[in-house]
């Protein structure tokens, strides 16, 4: 593969992960409310969501799975310690993270298996890229996926197994392994194909080399697994991606949505699945490969995972980096690359060997600027809870309250009374004595007011 179609997929990956990144976490039917409308591109301002700071964030910014294929790209680097390419890309993202165990360095929003895996990372520093392996995570999302184009990009022998390696580096299970080899083979398969592609020759291909891939895997971890109480027949990626080849042929995105919803039972999810776009990996995989390999417009396929919602940064990513398998980088908007922050970055580490130092301070750089805007809604925020706390401070007696507790007599029934005591009939009776008190003294005040006019 040229260097021009790498450069461009790995473009893709970063301007996808920025442009949905606004949209990620965000339900379908709440995106035009809190964004304004429909996501078609890059916001012309910043996402400023005053009841939620940490949702505040820079246009054209990148998330953490932008991060992780900084960190891929130390595939291609020289290292004097000869680890292997893999073990390399688990100390960049070490790197990243930084030392401080509280906090996760230059890492925007890393994901649950991410940060387990720092923190025993930082714990025990491996150097063998076996001890960077995921040991017992159970975590089956997307996030596994988020480096599987970077070695189709740069051009790697047998890509879709080190895809599936870097995917071990923070998971442990077969369905998010097996997601990371699929979206690889089919980058590869996508690579040179054309505008016209065979799209349910590509899927024959690919469910024929997964099922071989997650049938050795399988034996490979079986004694692991059993030791760990995990399944016996773990279930497998392939046969969730059976109905895809009739999808693509029907070309109807409701009932490929339906379908493969109701497929992802089968796949034993811990939740009930009830969106495509929810992170899981036997729902948001079938549904990323049906519109990367569908035949509609590039960008309305991009606008459709944009406005899904739910984990849109990754999707985005990952389909922008399969249409550029696919397609010529003139078939996006040229607005999407222009403001997408990181391209510049990009471009020094990929023609020069720049380190991970460079790539740390310039994230460091962006997070202080997202953070500026952020101080303020903080700020904003700190103040309205310090006013809700001051009027919900006890109120001082009035001066009634003050007569009547300095009272000779005792207070009306119906203001010590506690809440179900009406209900006695000892109680009862007091209450009717009282209320006929009431009504005599009402009596006798109006007589009072009538004698008053009358003289």
């Amino acid at each position: 593969m040229d260097s021009g179609r790498g450069r461009a997929i790995i473009e893709g990956l970063l301007v996808g992960s920025a442009l949905g990144r606004p949209a990620n976490g965000l339900r379908r039917g709440h995106l035009q409310q809190a964004l304004g409308g429909p996501l078609t591109g890059f916001l012309s301002n910043p996402a400023i969501f005053p009841d939620r700071p940490e949702r505040t964030m820079l246009p054209g910014l990148h998330g953490v799975n932008g991060q992780m294929v900084f960190a891929a790209l130390a595939l291609r680097e020289a290292d004097e310690t000869e680890r292997s390419p893999v073990a390399r890309v688990g100390a960049r993202l070490q790197e990243f993270a930084g030392a401080d165990d509280a906090e996760p360095g230059v890492l925007r929003a890393p994901g649950g298996p991410l940060r387990d895996a720092i923190i025993r990372w930082r714990s025990d520093y491996p150097w063998e890229e076996h001890d960077f392996f995921a040991r017992t995570q159970r975590s089956e999302g997307l996030s596994a996926a988020a480096m599987a184009l970077v070695p189709v990009a740069l051009g790697i022998d047998n890509a879709p197994e080190v895809a599936a390696r870097l995917a071990r580096l923070t998971h442990a299970r077969l369905l998010p392994v097996s997601a990371a080899f699929a979206v690889a083979k089919v980058g590869a398969l996508l690579v040179g194909g054309g505008k016209r592609i065979d799209a349910c020759g590509i899927v024959q291909e690919l469910i024929a080399a997964l099922v071989q891939f997650e049938t050795t895997f399988v034996e490979q971890h079986r004694r692991e697994w059993e030791d760990l109480g995990w399944e016996e027949k773990p279930p497998r990626l392939s046969a969730a991606l059976g109905s895809l080849a009739s999808l693509l042929r029907e070309e109807n995105d409701a009932l490929a949505e339906k379908t493969i919803i109701s497929g992802a039972a089968s796949l034993q999810p811990v939740q009930e699945v009830t969106r495509v776009q929810n992170g899981f990996i036997g729902t948001a995989i079938p549904w990323l490969l049906y519109h990367a390999l569908a035949g509609k417009s590039p960008c309305n396929t991009m606008e459709i995972i944009l406005n899904g919602g739910g984990e849109t940064s990754a999707l985005a990513s990952l389909l922008a980096g399969l249409l550029l398998c696919r397609y010529e980088r003139e078939f996006l908007p040229d607005e999407w690359f222009a403001g997408t922050l990181a391209l510049p970055l990009m471009y020094r580490c990929l023609d020069v060997d720049s380190s991970a130092g460079d790539v740390a301070a310039a994230e460091a750089a962006w997070n202080a600027k997202e953070e500026a805007l952020r101080q303020p809604l903080r700020r904003a925020l700190d103040r309205e809870a310090e006013n809700r706390t001051q009027s919900d401070k006890p109120r001082t007696k009035s001066r009634i309250e003050d007569d009547q507790d300095e009272a000779k007599f005792a207070p009306p029934p119906h203001l010590w009374l506690k809440p179900g005591e009406e209900e006695d009939p000892e109680k009862k009776r007091i209450l009717k004595e009282a209320r006929g008190k009431r009504r005599i003294d009402w009596k006798e005040s109006r007589r009072r007011d009538e004698r008053d006019r009358r003289h």
